[in-house]
């Protein structure tokens, strides 16, 4: 839902430093599952949760096209898909 929306800012940024700070809300965004008070301060943490992973796949897979050789891509896509 949120994915082609992301990738498009995601594309203009630095893909590492999205790919650090994605994991470091992930965390603190699990930690916040895990402490809810109420059923909809969770549904708040799921849609962040979801956003941010989003962002982040997006991040992985526009990297992938610059560190994997061409003759290759394929088999990398593939295989980070799984």
């Amino acid at each position: 839902m949120i994915g082609p929306f992301a990738s498009v800012f995601v594309d203009r940024l630095p893909k590492k430093k999205i790919m650090v700070i994605c994991l470091f809300l992930s965390i603190l965004i699990v930690a916040g599952l895990f402490f809810a008070p109420n059923l909809y301060t969770l549904l708040i943490f799921v849609f962040l949760k979801g956003t941010v992973a989003a962002i982040y796949d997006s991040a992985r897979q526009s990297i992938l096209r610059y560190t994997i050789r061409d003759n290759h891509l394929p088999q990398a896509v593939t295989l980070s898909q799984l």
